[in-house]
């Protein structure tokens, strides 16, 4: 990168000094005149650049690098590296490492800046302290040119900010600049840091206790997990600030109580907003229990009372939404019971059963069987007389077919209400009955009860 920005500066020199030439070639002297070598070596140059390498870099608007540190697009992450950015995004730093530690030492050499950035995260927020300092400092050795001088990314930004102009691209360049702008403010924030970190260094004795306080704090934070440390640096910080009010680094740790405050509302503040969430599915006993995960060793009291206020009024909503589901259900089955009522009202015995079997699993169970049974031997009395008609109708039959016929229709009643309401209490009268039309069957013809398809003693 920086030796295509150096090439591009000089090919946008040589057409500011053509430039610059061909405004005063008139008073220039003869020797001074442009001569079409100059200008054939610098389209040369010209045409090198943007058919190369470096007019790919350049295309790119300048966004994102080449090599070790370039920034691909996520589908072009390799498995292994789409597997670790997966496990930092869900928090799975044990896992992240595993798979890092299971790379190959040559895949491990290629991977993105991002990458190796991820996993000395991990590190930090496994607490493995001295690990994770190896990494990052690989990554500042890598980060630095062959000649020794380091990737400055402010140098290559203004050198892109300052071709945006000359191109005219004037809305490119005043973004690249404002990004300058933003990010020497980072480094004056950076800079105020180192400063009063050495300062604690140089004034304070290596084994001394603020030093190891104030390194203690620092340890807590690098590896700071609000889901499992809430407020607990901020307390630290605290203490620290009571403890060494003068201290060189107080400042520093006032940055560092800010920043993990922020972080600790930002999770509890998501916290409730999960449990809101769950309640508003109707999932009041996971909402409860979302709550119920957060320790109260790790909140403040501020936290604390909105954890609690929260239970409070998800228990109480939990309770209405019973009752309002209680009072529905109560609805329903009263609907439902009345619904039957009707049909045996109605004479249709058969489809007051079918709607009060259901309620037999509920609190309506006793009233249920009772009806049930009611309807039951309504019905079977209701079958009964239609296959007496029948039978009576045989013996006003005038020919014997259709006598037959109507005593096949009439057994095939009685048989059915044996079948369909076998408690209705009626079963010995039935089968009085069915031995009387059998009887008048086989006086017809001995095979008619064989012919309509009698089961057995059934």
């Amino acid at each position: 990168m920086v030796g295509c920005f150096r090439e591009l500066q000089k090919v946008l020199n040589g057409y500011n000094r053509l430039h610059d030439l061909l405004l005063r070639q008139s008073s220039m002297p003869t020797g001074e005149l442009i001569s079409a070598r100059e200008v054939y070596d610098l389209q040369q140059s010209d045409i090198a650049f943007v058919d190369g390498f470096c007019g790919q870099v350049v295309a790119a608007d300048g966004e994102r690098g080449s090599g070790w540190t370039k920034i691909e697009e996520p589908g072009s992450l390799s498995p292994v590296e789409a597997a670790i950015a997966q496990h930092a995004a869900n928090g799975e730093f044990k896992e992240l490492v595993q798979v890092w530690q299971q790379m190959p030492e040559t895949t491990a050499i290629r991977v993105q800046l991002n990458t190796r950035i991820l996993y000395g995260n991990a590190l930090m927020a496994l607490r493995q302290e001295e690990r994770a300092a190896k990494v990052f400092r690989q990554i500042v050795d890598r980060m630095t040119t062959p000649d020794g001088q380091p990737a400055d990314l402010l140098s290559l930004r203004k050198v892109l900010a300052d071709l945006y102009v000359a191109s005219g691209r004037y809305k490119d360049a005043e973004a690249q600049y404002l990004s300058i702008l933003e990010e020497y403010k980072e480094m004056a924030r950076i800079e105020e840091w180192a400063i009063l970190q050495r300062s604690i260094l140089e004034r304070s004795d290596q084994g001394g206790p603020e030093l190891k306080e104030y390194s203690e704090l620092l340890r807590n934070y690098l590896g700071f997990n609000p889901a499992k440390d809430g407020y607990t640096v901020v307390w630290q910080a605290d203490k620290f600030l009571r403890s060494y009010p003068y201290s060189p680094v107080a400042s520093n740790v006032d940055r560092i109580r800010t920043a993990a405050r922020e972080k600790a509302d930002k999770w509890s503040g998501n916290v409730l907003t999960e449990a809101d969430d769950l309640a508003g599915q109707k999932r009041y006993q996971d909402a409860l229990g979302r709550l119920e995960t957060v320790p109260d060793a790790i909140i403040n009291r501020e936290t604390q009372q909105k954890i609690a206020q929260k239970t409070n009024d998800l228990s109480l909503a939990e309770k209405l939404e019973g009752e309002a589901v209680s009072l529905e259900r109560t609805q329903d089955l009263d609907r439902r019971w009345n619904e039957g009522l009707r049909q045996i009202v109605d004479a249709q015995y058969d489809k007051a059963i079918e709607i009060l079997t259901p309620l037999l699993e509920t609190e309506y169970a006793a009233k249920v069987e009772t009806k049930i049974a009611e309807a039951s031997l309504l019905a079977a009395e209701a079958e009964r007389r239609a296959a007496a008609d029948v039978f009576i109708r045989f013996t006003k039959a005038p020919d014997l077919e259709s006598k037959k016929k109507l005593l096949i229709e009439s057994r095939r009643r009685l048989l059915a209400i044996l079948v369909k309401y076998p408690k209705a209490g009626i079963t010995d009268k039935v089968l009085g009955n069915i031995k009387r039309v059998e009887h008048e069957m086989n006086a017809i013809d001995l095979g008619l009860v064989q012919q309509s398809s009698r089961v057995g003693s059934q």
